[in-house]
């Protein structure tokens, strides 16, 4: 159910336009008799859409759209007002509202077209909140990996060096992204010097040279080496794995590379694959193109937004709007008109169209049948709107949810997540694996300190150390394999939380561990062995 705020001075018409969105949509309507009145209820409850008039007492409605701005509110917003001046639809756009529709006109019309927008405006805000929750997810696993991380583009600057590469290098990542000129290896070997990654994207051949022991599977490069420039001149022995990044269309648009310090271990692991790619949104919703077309389906009349497109109006008046639509979606065009001057109901249709250079856009288009005065459909109006960075934006969290999912599946360490009661919700395959458990299935919705612990008061005990030290790295434990047999494992783990602060619960990391005379990086009391 979506909730919806209409705010309007005429009472009759805030009842009527409630009555209509409960009654032909998924909405639960609250109303208010002015903007002050709003604010106040938007204090008891959040809604998911606001409608607003414009011509209120005391506060009008762009007023109170720029006061939820100015607060940082995203609140999907239609302006809804009798007032049909050009400069108040082009301020209440600029103020920040989705949509902007004049009162007016036939009224099962205009409530279809209000619930269309209102519909429109709260799943574009879905889908934006959808992919920044998707890309906070991804920066945040990449920042807090345990295993030093960076990645590169296809010209060799740096998009991507974690907390354990600043650990490592000593290098901050305000210092380095989108540095090029070999600057990650300067900060690794102290040389600006070709790098595995180089050799990903096809910036170097010779790579025998800088790596004798290269392993090549599949598309990953895979070596041992020893540097002695890390860690300040420690140095460290390191397994090093790099691998290409790709796009939606599986082209290379980069590569990544991890390097695990084996210096105490010497242990050979799987690959590590991490990919991501930068995420662009929508910056601005273009204007709608408003046309009219006779019962033959040729235009009689197209906005002047076309130029957009790089035709005239007269270019395309007299025209049939199908000769613009992409050859395959002619068939679905052409189908739903008929069937909406066939019925006189409106009709909802999404197509691909070229423009003068051949240039492929996708278009909305919302149609509704034109009556003369003796109620026969003398013709088809419509409102045609460019959705094409909504599709494209739909394909990024497509695809941002593919890199986040074959991150999981694909790394040996375990990612898990449990909730505030100590109940796992989230946990890599590898986990699965690791403690013998036949499938990720198995482990969720399972307490944590009953079923993984093999001694429960170790649970108290990571706990403290967390909130002694806000997060724990290298921190050892002793779980239990689905068998009863113990599993000693290092964890990096952290609270995480969510937009206002609370906590939602743990996440981090873990992997088997070493011999008991392992020592982590946490000092303090330590799990038995």
């Amino acid at each position: 159910m979506i909730s919806v705020l209409y705010v309007d001075d005429e009472p009759a018409l805030l009842e009527l336009t409630r009555l209509f969105l409960e009654r032909y949509g998924n909405y639960s309507v609250d109303t208010a008799i002015s903007a002050l009145d709003a604010l106040d209820m938007m204090k008891a409850a959040p809604y998911d859409a606001i409608i607003s008039d414009y011509q209120m007492p005391v506060m009008d409605g762009i007023a109170l759209l720029k006061h939820l701005r100015a607060e940082d509110s995203s609140t999907p917003f239609i302006l809804f007002t009798g007032r049909g001046r050009e400069e108040i639809a082009i301020e209440a756009l600029n103020a920040g509202a989705d949509f902007y529709l004049q009162k007016g006109g036939e009224p099962g019309s205009l409530f279809a077209e209000l619930e269309h927008k209102l519909r429109l405006a709260v799943e574009r805000r879905r889908i934006a909140d959808e992919l920044s929750e998707s890309r906070q997810r991804m920066t945040a696993i990449v920042s807090h990996l345990p295993d030093a991380t960076f990645a590169i583009d296809l010209e060799g600057k740096v998009i991507v060096w974690n907390r354990a590469m600043e650990e490592m290098t000593g290098v901050k990542e305000e210092e380095i992204l989108g540095t090029g000129d070999h600057a990650c290896a300067a900060a690794i070997y102290r040389a600006r010097r070709p790098i595995l990654l180089d050799f990903i994207i096809g910036r170097e051949e010779k790579i025998k040279e800088y790596y004798p022991d290269l392993t090549v599977k599949d598309d990953r490069l895979i070596t041992e080496n020893y540097i002695p420039t890390l860690y300040g001149g420690r140095g460290a022995h390191v397994w090093l794995v790099a691998s290409p990044l790709y796009d939606a269309h599986g082209t290379i648009t980069g590569a990544i590379e991890s390097i695990r310090d084996i210096t105490d271990r010497k242990l050979a692991e799987e690959a590590l694959h991490r990919s991501e790619e930068k995420y662009r949104t929508l910056t601005e919703q273009t204007n709608d193109i408003i046309y009219l077309m006779d019962v033959n389906g040729r235009l009689t009349h197209i906005g002047p937004q076309v130029a957009r497109y790089g035709y005239t109006p007269e270019e395309i008046i007299s025209q049939n709007l199908s000769v613009f639509v992409v050859e395959e979606d002619v068939a679905i065009v052409v189908d739903d008109l008929e069937k909406a001057i066939a019925t006189g109901i409106p009709r909802y249709t999404v197509f691909r169209a070229r423009d003068k250079s051949g240039n492929i856009y996708w278009f909305e288009d919302s149609g509704a049948p034109v009556f003369d005065e003796n109620g026969v459909i003398v013709g088809v109006s419509g409102v045609l709107r460019d959705i094409t960075d909504r599709r494209r934006i739909e394909q990024k969290l497509v695809e941002s949810e593919r890199i986040y999912r074959s991150i999981l599946e694909n790394m040996r360490d375990v990612f898990y997540r449990s909730d505030r009661e100590g109940i796992l919700i989230m946990v890599s395959p590898s986990g699965a694996e690791l403690l013998g458990y036949g499938s990720v299935e198995e482990l969720l919705g399972k307490k944590i300190d009953s079923t993984l612990y093999a001694d429960r008061g170790e649970q108290d005990r990571f706990l403290a150390e967390m909130d002694k030290r806000g997060e724990v790295v290298n921190y050892r434990v002793i779980l239990k394999r689905r068998d009863g047999s113990p599993i000693p494992v290092e964890t990096s783990s952290r609270r995480y939380y969510d937009e206002n602060g609370c906590c939602l619960g743990i996440e981090g990391f873990f992997r088997s561990a070493p011999g008991p005379g392992f020592r982590g990086e946490t000092s303090g009391e330590y799990s038995r062995c």
